[in-house]
């Protein structure tokens, strides 16, 4: 098995052996130590940096974030009201990058402008508790997290400057004077406690909490988008992607006015899917655990239950619970007979049925074979 840490692949950025060369190298999040390059050399935004960084332009610049961002752990774009979905990305990815570039701009026009749908960004800066595409990457993840945490609204401008101009992976380039560099490029702020944030590797945890996640999605290649359990590459399948997005925008349009409404969840690792259907007078829920093996519950919204299984050999079972609300029936008959002898005479009859509530089951079973 390979070292951990990282190179490329045809499909994205991938965990197997990284190598730094004879260019630069670094402890996890520390600056790096020059090994042949000499000094770090050049001006951008006004600071020391090795790389300049030219002023962002597109979509993603302009993206709106929701009204209160500071409820929102991960840096968001669109609004607080719609489906979110996850893109899983790195800084220093070129794959991440080649998809910001070229294809996400379209994306954020067609679902994020729109208001259709949010999506918000983390970073895989580990895999396996070791650094991700460099010992630096973890770095990059903690600049991102606290703009977003100090100054989001200069988070979007942050982004796209830094994965339009991205150095060479290779690099290990995510210097906080590198970083600082492109927060005065993008226009950021508070650059100061954003930098003393990063420093103190405040968000670390929150960037191994995305680690976590992705390895539960079995993420192990990036860039990846991530909604409601499925898993696409955009930059492999942009179409793909599109439908994804389409599913997110769509996903309340199931309600189609008159009460019918129905939703479908997956557990995310294919093993159990749970759709309910409700027409507004009942509901049907189906679930089946991916081997088989099928439970259909159907509820009339009167009392009346049937739960049907089905356990993927034929053999079939049938419960039927009916309930009988209280009756109550009042009869009453008068009656007047008048002879010579008896001037008046009435006769009343009052008759009362009660039937209690009654609850019947019956269940039938059906092993598939003799019916």
């Amino acid at each position: 098995m390979l070292a951990t840490g990282s190179v490329l692949g045809t499909s994205g950025c991938a965990t197997v052996a990284h190598q730094l060369g004879d260019q630069r190298r670094a402890e996890p999040g520390g600056e790096p130590i020059a090994t042949s390059g000499g000094e770090q050399s050049g001006q951008s935004g006004g600071v020391d940096a090795e790389y300049r960084a030219a002023e962002p332009t597109g979509a993603i610049t302009d993206a709106t974030i929701p009204s209160s961002p500071e409820q929102y752990e991960y840096a968001t774009m669109g609004p607080a009201d719609a489906e979110v979905v996850t893109l899983f990305g790195n800084w220093k990815c070129p794959y991440t990058r080649e998809f910001v570039v070229q294809d996400f701009p379209g994306l954020v026009q067609s679902y994020v402008e729109t208001g259709r749908v949010a999506i918000e960004f983390r970073t895989l800066a580990y895999q396996d508790g070791e650094p991700h595409l460099g010992p630096d990457a973890p770095r990059a993840a903690w600049a991102g997290l606290a703009v977003w945490a100090h100054d989001p609204d200069s988070f979007w401008p942050y982004f796209a400057t830094v994965f339009q101009n991205q150095p060479p992976e290779r690099d290990a380039w995510a210097t906080t004077t590198q970083l600082e560099a492109f927060m005065q490029t993008a226009g950021v702020q508070t650059t100061d406690p954003i930098l003393a944030d990063v420093r103190a590797g405040e968000r670390d945890p929150r960037v191994r909490e995305t680690s976590d996640a992705a390895t539960r999605y079995g993420i192990d290649t990036i860039p990846r988008l991530v909604y409601d359990g499925r898993v696409v590459a955009p930059n492999l399948d942009l179409d793909a992607a599109h439908d994804l997005l389409e599913r997110a925008a769509t996903a309340d349009d199931f309600d189609d006015g008159f009460g019918d409404e129905t939703t479908t969840t997956e557990d995310g690792f294919g093993e159990e899917t749970t759709t309910t259907t409700e027409d507004g007078f009942g509901e049907t829920t189906t679930t089946d655990d991916g081997f088989g093996e099928t439970t259909t519950t159907e509820d009339d919204g009167f009392g009346d239950e049937t739960t049907t299984e089905d356990d993927g050999f034929g053999d079939d079972t049938t419960t039927e619970n009916t309930t009988t609300a209280e009756t109550t029936t009042e009869e009453t008959t008068t009656e007047e007979t008048t002879t010579e002898e008896t001037t008046t005479g009435e006769t009343t009859t009052d008759e009362t049925t009660t039937s209690d509530e009654t609850t019947t089951t019956t269940t039938t079973t059906d092993d598939g074979f003799f019916g």
